[in-house]
């Protein structure tokens, strides 16, 4: 064999290995697709006294995101899954658009990604005035778009317009480990999400693109056809370990044969009770309206998937239902303290770690602690 077939073989074979990298990497240095059980390992991440996405971006503090990333640090995540808001982004496009920059930084700072969802399914709709209510009772979060929305898909330009701002400034920024299109679009809105999607896709670069689907039923329904880079499921509050388990493994049989990454997007805890999105005859158990990350951690972290937990912040649930119910859900309390020692480990795989724990046991208390 001559020296330039050698050469020529070698550079072939080197430019292989690269190329490899870039596609495993989605060309950023950054794994985006979660290839095993500990690349993606995050949480929800909304702002202790924000109700809804308009609230966080309208009332964003760069110092707040700075403290509550540093939580997430003590934990050892290193993605938060967040959602945008088209609602606030028609009211204030550069204030939006600087506030997710700051927040950004703010997560790279601390060598955490950041997972945007773009349109909520999930929520109530609110009206001008209903959007900014902040208060722990009543402030909820909120569907966007308006469910009257989807019947009108002549009006859906402007919310093309708000996905076509996003893919042009951050469809190829490696701080976004993915883009989740729309989170659990409902049977009202499976058209949306799809239309959203196509043109997201039309624009993409080197970030996955997403749809957050609660359960294995609605993306295979409706979006298998579509290229989705990463399968998400979302398994709040199963009732045991068995059923965590089939769900799990159900979900990444279908992943498997799909060729894609599976991510359980939120997960919260095992509830023998019952889920609680509705509201319960009865009540809910006392013990089951609050956190216990412990239960179901060392199950959802077996698997090869990547996970985000519900949520960073301790705060009144984030839907109505649940809100009703009683729940309270989140790990660390504003002053950094955790609602829960033993959860926190269970979240950071980190027996040892050592934080202040203040476990607070209803309602009432913990308005009253977040006032002081």
């Amino acid at each position: 064999m001559s020296r330039k077939v050698i050469v020529l073989a070698l550079f072939l074979a080197i430019l292989a290995v690269l190329s490899v990298g870039c596609a495993a990497t989605g060309g950023s240095g950054r794994v985006p697709a979660g290839q095993n059980k500990n690349t993606v390992h995050g949480a929800i991440y909304i702002p202790a006294k924000a109700f809804n996405a308009p609230q966080m971006w309208k009332f964003y503090d760069p110092a707040e995101a700075r403290r509550d990333m540093g939580y997430a640090a003590k934990i050892n995540l290193n993605s938060v899954r967040v959602w945008l808001s088209y609602e606030y982004w028609a009211i204030d496009k550069n204030s939006l658009e600087s506030n997710f920059n700051d927040f950004l930084a703010a997560c790279d700072e601390k060598g955490i990604t950041v997972y945007p969802s773009l349109f909520e399914g999930c929520g109530e709709p609110r009206d001008s005035e209903g959007m900014w209510d902040t208060h722990p009772w009543t402030g909820i979060c909120q569907k966007s778009p308006a469910p009257e929305v989807n019947k009108k898909p002549k009006t859906w330009g402007k919310y093309r317009k708000y996905i076509t701002w996003f893919m042009e400034n951050y469809k190829d920024d490696d701080r976004v480990i993915a883009i989740e299109v729309m989170n659990e679009p409902h049977a009202e809105s499976p058209k949306f999400a799809r239309a959203m999607f196509l043109h997201a896709d039309k624009l993409r670069g080197s970030r996955p693109l997403t749809i957050g689907t609660s359960g294995m039923g609605n993306y295979q329904k409706y979006y298998t056809d579509l290229n989705i880079d990463i399968i998400q499921m979302h398994d709040n509050f199963p009732k045991s370990e068995e059923q965590v388990r089939g769900n799990i493994e159900a979900a990444i049989a279908i992943a498997k044969e799909a060729g894609k990454p599976l991510w359980v997007a939120e997960w919260q805890r095992i509830r023998p009770g019952g889920a609680g999105f509705k509201v319960m005859k009865g009540g809910m158990v006392q013990d089951e309206k609050f956190s216990n990350y412990s239960s179901m951690a060392p199950i959802v972290q077996s698997y090869e998937v990547g996970t985000y937990f519900w949520s960073l912040m301790v705060k009144p649930a984030y839907l109505g239902g649940q809100r009703k119910n009683g729940t309270i859900n989140g790990l660390f309390f504003e002053d950094g303290s955790v609602w829960s020692l033993a959860d926190a480990r269970a979240i950071a795989n980190d027996p040892t770690l050592k934080l202040r724990e203040r476990q607070i046991k209803t309602f009432e208390e913990l308005m009253a602690f977040e006032a002081d």
